[in-house]
């Protein structure tokens, strides 16, 4: 779940740090639009710790279509930071990971999300 400390948020989300994106009351919306502009770093973590934790690809399409900004470039920096991180700490397994998210993440751009993730399973079924 995304974690976000109360006193980096304005206004009405300060109510809200505990509850992951997908079950966040996006009446807030504007608050958190604001949080993606003021301090993307800590957005763009809240969004990526929410959607490494959703379990499926429908809910993390969710995530993607309310969250932009996770199919601009600015995800490709925090998402190579993440995987030298995992590489340095030895956990192949979750470098793998990074790595297939940023390959969908980035082909979204092009053919939309849905799309890169059905192509993506199909290339790791052939």
């Amino acid at each position: 779940q995304a974690w976000v400390l109360k006193e980096d948020l304005p206004g009405r989300l300060k109510v809200f740090p505990e509850i992951p994106l997908r079950d966040f009351d996006w009446s807030a919306y504007p608050e958190l639009k604001q949080v993606e502009m003021t301090m993307p770093g800590q957005y763009l973590q809240m969004v990526m710790t929410d959607y490494f934790g959703t379990p499926d690809w429908n809910q993390r399409r969710m995530i993607v279509d309310r969250a932009p900004l996770l199919l601009t470039p600015a995800v490709e920096p925090w998402l190579e930071f993440q995987e030298e991180a995992f590489r340095e700490m030895g956990q192949d397994e979750n470098v793998q990971i990074i790595l297939d998210h940023l390959r969908i993440l980035t082909r979204a751009r092009e053919i939309g999300y849905y799309q890169a993730v059905l192509e993506f399973q199909a290339n790791e079924a052939s």
